[in-house]
């Protein structure tokens, strides 16, 4: 479906994701059978709605700044047992913020950056807490300054950069951090 098919593309991709993204966190991630590959194809999906719908990633965006949809981030991406619930988490967070950008959108719009503050906070408690889940909420990080620095933001990415590096961390937390110093020390 491309978005000249059809003139109301972009609300049925808005409906098409709100839909999704529902069942998605309230159903398909707590059910006990699902797969590494059905997870897959839902990024996959979630994916391809965000990349060419700008309205569908618009509405993501403050969903997830909401406080339903904020609820959703710290359970599924560091407290759950499911490490391919957390990858998938990670996933969705990496594509939202990449089609974020990818459609114009900049790291100061209200909504997105209560994203980022809701993922930030949880270095005070929530990832210490929760070390031996943490490697795919470092990743989230990690792309996030990435693109940052790819879109010539240099001086967010830093300011996060150094947030995250004035922390005192557990030896294994370190380890999952060198990653996110890599790319700090670049910039």
């Amino acid at each position: 479906m491309s978005k000249e098919s059809h003139k109301d593309f972009q609300q049925m991709s808005v409906t098409a994701l709100q839909l999704g993204v529902g069942f998605l966190f309230n159903s398909f991630f707590r059910c006990k059978k699902k797969t590494k590959p059905l997870l897959d194809e839902w990024v996959e999906l979630i994916d391809e709605i965000l990349d060419k719908s700008k309205e569908a990633c618009n509405w993501l965006v403050e969903y997830l700044s909401s406080s339903e949809g904020s609820s959703y981030i710290k359970p599924f991406l560091l407290e759950c047992p499911c490490r391919d619930v957390r990858y998938t988490m990670a996933r969705l967070l990496e594509r939202l913020i990449s089609s974020h950008f990818r459609h114009g959108g900049v790291s100061t719009q209200k909504c997105f950056n209560e994203i980022v503050e809701i993922i930030l906070y949880m270095l005070n408690k929530d990832v210490v807490d929760h070390c031996k889940n943490s490697f795919h909420y470092f990743q989230v990080i990690k792309s996030y300054v990435q693109l940052l620095r790819s879109c010539q933001m240099e001086e967010y990415a830093t300011g996060m950069a150094t947030c995250c590096l004035t922390r005192r961390w557990k030896s294994l937390l370190y380890q999952l951090f060198n990653d996110i110093k890599g790319e700090y020390s670049i910039l």
